[in-house]
């Protein structure tokens, strides 16, 4: 989910295809990015990236408080909204249940966000919470929550 996308020339810039060759799918969504020009309009887009397809990537543009998604429908979220106090909205409890309902068994939420304050709620969602080393040269850690089997 993304409120305010980076201008595809940012993107390109960050040079995902290199990093991650040969892994086609930061090719193919910068391509589907370049297609639908600037900025991005709201919406939901379904991206099948890889051949044969490895990845199906949703990708919600909008303001993520009106994302309504089916239970157990996703295998992985990426949730980095910065802090609980830069963007309060998007960690309470209600959000944070919303997507913890949109993780089938044994999917998992990620975050930069290791407050204990997001911890103690994604909890509360019923996800078990723990950290994990952050990439190299990025954050020292990170932050995953699991949807356990039932």
């Amino acid at each position: 989910m993304e409120n305010d996308p980076p201008p595809l020339g940012a993107l390109q810039a960050l040079r995902y295809s290199d990093v991650l060759a040969p892994c086609e799918a930061p090719r193919e969504l910068l391509a589907w990015l370049a297609s639908v020009g600037e900025p991005v309009p709201e919406g939901r887009k379904r991206l099948k990236l890889g051949d044969p397809v490895a990845v199906r990537l949703e990708l919600v543009i909008g303001d993520a408080r009106r994302f309504k998604p089916g239970s157990g429908s996703y295998d992985a979220v990426y949730l980095d909204p910065f802090s609980p106090k830069a963007n309060p909205a998007l960690w309470t409890d209600e959000f944070l249940a919303t997507l913890a309902a949109a993780l089938s068994p044994g999917g998992l939420l990620v975050s930069y966000s290791v407050s204990g304050e997001v911890r103690r709620r994604l909890t509360g969602a019923g996800l078990e919470v723990s950290k994990a080393p952050g990439p190299p040269g990025g954050k020292r850690e990170m932050l995953t929550a699991l949807k356990p089997a039932p």
